[in-house]
């Protein structure tokens, strides 16, 4: 019974405190409302919110016309439960002309916006893009179709894009934009912003720009003929101080960027330029954005490393191209062509542009061919193999004019040769018939002077080839059809020969070739040589130098010992290009070594072996050659130092050690014997020989 009373009051408690209450019947039904409105007003032009207490609903927002609000109240009042509508729609005032003017001065921080919006939503969006309260524009009707507010949007981004100034108007369907920008590519972009607007619109825009769109740029330049050029576009308030003796003529003459275009790379690198500009006295330098170039000449070596330094100073991934000619010489200028009939050979120091004119500033420029240059002038086509050195300095004087003349005269024989110097032009050669000649000197005329003979005078061939060791080689008379002077040098191991003998229309120089060649294997130890063809018969006669015998060198011909020059006599051997003196009966090279036993010593590790007859300790026939560099040594060792010298000579191959060291002994005395007659002091020159691999050695002690 007690528990009983006790659930009884419990529920009793629950009950008055209100937890199984049923929840408010006015509160669900407003809720059910405002659903049923918010889905009623959800398609309305323009946002429009609703309110609703207890069956009451609350309508706010815009609207375009009385008839909309009244539609819009009779929508709520056919709700179901709706007892009552209060409408505090807001009108739009109908605007029978839809103009929106913007404006903006970037450097007054004036921004403004006036006009009308066809919405709330266009009018924030313009706010949003020009960063001010648009609140003074007017949300109305009348806007001319649904893409107004696109467009309205769109000019105002464009106009966001004029960085000094503008305005923009959307006049109805007309759309009107102007103002100005720093550059051209910010204006190209603003149009580019607004090039595809909606169908029946019309377009007008007349947007300006401060800066001409060029780059930075610095060019100068220097020449005798047309003076000092310059031009540059620099940075805004660029200083011209780096170069105070131009700095009022380069302000004056350049222009500064409307805004800067860089991050101040520019700047630094024309900076650092500037103070080169006084070691270019010709040629240009040209500063555009990452590259400096500099092309010029003449140029020192000095100026040359100045400007070459300026790499160093220039910014960070930065080029420079250097185009530098060094100083001229000072030599004149000459030419000279060898023609033989087929092919013309052109060799000399001539002019800068010689052969045509390139662009020196283009690295890949194609130069002119010689060929085709030499074709052009003598109206001819000819093969051409050019070995001309090209000057620094161009022709100002019409210095080459001569070279065509002469060469189109040159061209006329049956070979010849041509030079052009400071003596004028001068030809000679041959003429294949007096036709030929007369033709030749017409075209030479009076630009210079000739000496041409006729292929064929009527004379036999005859002809001297003489030969001399401080000379070199010579030719004279009239060679068979198949020789000529560098043929005939060739066969004798010579790079050329002097003279310039005529050339018969007959016979065969075969065998003087193979008298030529077998007198070039002996040709080091010959003194004079001279091959004398006359009347058939081929003649070859030669004297040895001082140390040979003349029966033994191993040639088929007149070979006597060379007479004895005055003592003292100083020569270079055109074999060696050795300097050579005539002392004590032999010619020695010319040697002046510090004397010590260790210059001496080295001095003569890199001589020749002293050559020996094969299995014998006799001296060969051209052993001169190679004592003569250690009599050299020998004589100044002993002569003028306090030094001994010892040839060590080792030899091999008898078969036994007791006759490999008789031979070994007689080598080495040999060659004492053979330095002593040449000047070497016999108490200081000792001989040792041992058996051994086959070896010469000089110890000085």
């Amino acid at each position: 019974m007690r528990d009983f009373l006790a659930i009884v009051v419990i529920v009793l408690v629950v009950i008055g405190l209100g937890v199984f209450r049923v929840p408010n019947e006015d509160a669900l039904v407003a809720a059910g409302i405002r659903a049923e409105a918010q889905g009623v007003l959800y398609q309305a032009k323009h946002p429009l919110s609703v309110a609703v207490e207890r069956r009451a609903v609350t309508v706010s927002g815009r609207v375009e016309s009385e008839a909309e609000a009244a539609s819009v109240v009779a929508s709520l009042r056919a709700l179901q439960g709706v007892e009552s509508v209060v409408s505090k729609l807001e009108i739009l005032p109908a605007v029978d002309r839809f103009v929106l003017t913007m404006r903006r001065e970037v450097s007054t921080g004036e921004i403004e916006a006036e006009g009308f919006v066809p919405n709330a939503q266009t009018r924030d969006a313009i706010g949003g893009t020009l960063g001010i309260e648009a609140s003074q524009l007017t949300v109305a009707t009348g806007v001319p179709d649904g893409n107004w507010s696109d467009v309205a949007t769109r000019l105002a981004v464009a106009l966001a894009g004029l960085d000094v100034s503008g305005v923009a108007r959307l006049d109805g369907q007309t759309a009107v934009l102007s103002g100005t920008t720093t550059f051209p590519a910010q204006a190209d972009a603003v149009r580019f912003k607004l090039g595809d607007i909606p169908e029946g619109y019309a377009l007008e825009t007349d947007i300006k720009a401060l800066d001409d769109g060029l780059p930075y740029s610095f060019i100068f330049s220097r020449d005798p003929v047309m003076g000092v050029r310059f031009e540059a576009k620099t940075p805004p308030g660029f200083d011209w101080s780096a170069m105070p003796d131009l700095q009022e003529v380069f302000s004056r003459r350049s222009y500064e960027a409307a805004g800067n275009m860089d991050d101040g790379a520019f700047a630094q690198a024309l900076t650092a330029v500037l103070p080169r500009i006084p070691a270019l006295q010709s040629g240009a330098i040209t500063v555009t954005p990452g590259l400096v170039t500099f092309n010029g000449v003449p140029v020192s070596d000095e100026q040359a490393g100045q400007i070459e330094a300026l790499q160093d100073a220039l910014p960070e991934r930065w080029t420079m191209l250097a185009q530098l000619v060094p100083s001229d010489t000072g030599a004149p200028f000459w030419f000279e062509a060898d023609w033989d009939g087929e092919i013309l050979r052109t060799n000399g120091d001539v002019p800068a542009f010689f052969w045509g004119w390139f662009d020196v500033h283009e690295p890949d420029a194609a130069h002119p061919d010689p060929g085709e240059t030499i074709a052009a002038k003598i109206n001819r086509p000819v093969s051409v193999l050019d070995s001309t050195e090209i000057g620094s300095i161009p022709d100002m004087n019409d210095w080459a004019d001569p070279v065509w003349t002469g060469l189109k005269a040159l061209v006329t024989l049956r070979e010849g040769q041509m030079r052009y110097d400071a003596e004028g032009v001068r030809l000679s050669g041959v003429a294949a018939n007096p036709a030929a000649r007369q033709a030749m000197r017409d075209a030479l005329g009076d630009a210079g002077a000739a000496d041409v003979l006729l292929a064929d005078d009527g004379a036999p061939v005859a002809f001297t080839v003489s030969y001399d060791a401080a000379t070199g080689a010579a030719i004279t008379g009239k060679l068979p059809m198949d020789l000529n002077a560098q043929i005939l040098a060739e066969a004798l191991g010579l790079e050329s020969m002097r003279g310039t003998p005529t050339v018969g229309p007959y016979g065969s120089g075969v065998e003087a070739l193979n008298r030529l060649r077998a007198l070039a294997n002996v040709l080091p130890v010959i003194e004079t040589a001279t091959l004398e063809f006359a009347e058939g018969d081929l003649t070859l006669s030669a004297t040895v130098t001082q140390g040979v015998t003349p029966e033994d060198v191993p040639l088929d011909a007149k070979v006597e010992q060379a007479a004895e020059p005055r003592l003292g006599t100083q020569r270079t051997h055109v074999l060696t290009g050795e300097a050579q003196v005539f002392t004590d009966g032999f010619w020695l090279p010319v040697v002046r070594p510090e004397v010590s036993a260790s210059t001496c010593e080295k001095g003569m590790t890199s001589l020749p072996e002293v050559p020996f007859q094969e299995g014998s300790f006799a001296l060969r026939y051209d052993a001169a050659l190679a004592l003569a560099p250690v009599a050299a040594f020998a004589r100044a060792c002993t002569w003028t130092g306090d030094l001994a010298l010892t040839i060590d000579v080792q030899s091999i191959g008898t078969g036994f050690e007791a006759l490999d060291k008789q031979r070994a002994r007689r080598r080495a005395e040999a060659i004492r014997q053979a330095l002593i007659k040449r000047g070497g002091d016999a108490s200081r020159v000792a001989a040792n020989g041992e058996a051994g691999p086959d070896s010469i050695g000089y110890r000085w002690e």
